[in-house]
């Protein structure tokens, strides 16, 4: 039997790696172009009521539940792979889960009143992200 030297952070190592790469994330974003920080002070605009409107309403608990989960995992990214444009991954991965909720309801009901009108601004805003996601994971992988 092969002996394994891993190395197992205990709860303080890891919420300390854990704040580190908020911080490089944090220096990342401040060192974007202007309209990068725009964007994203305008989807945490858009996206933040989610968790208070999901008390009430399923769908967007959707929204809150895969905006929570990639702000959770994003962190865990930027630990292992550093500031990159790998970050989207997370938005790719869990993002379409919550559009695959709002955009049959959509469909099915007029776009009318505010909770509907704020689904399709959420469905908007998710689906703009996602194709700068996908271009940016797209140049990571092919270095380009």
């Amino acid at each position: 039997m092969r002996n394994v030297d891993v190395d197992i952070l205990n709860s303080t190592e890891l919420l300390e790696a854990l704040w580190k790469a908020d911080q490089v994330a944090q220096s990342f974003i401040l060192s974007s172009p202007q309209w990068v920080q725009y964007w994203i002070l305008f989807m945490t605009v858009v996206l933040v009521p989610s968790f208070v409107i999901g008390l009430f309403k399923r769908e967007a608990r959707w929204v809150a539940v895969a905006v929570f989960y990639s702000t959770v995992v994003t962190p865990w990214l930027i630990a292992l792979a550093g500031p990159s444009k790998v970050w989207g991954v997370t938005h790719l991965t869990f993002w379409p889960l919550a559009l695959a909720v709002i955009i049959p309801k959509l469909i099915r009901e007029p776009i009318q009143g505010w909770y509907n009108r704020y689904l399709a601004l959420v469905a908007a805003t998710m689906t703009v992200s996602l194709v700068f996601d996908a271009w940016d994971v797209y140049q990571f992988f092919t270095a380009g």
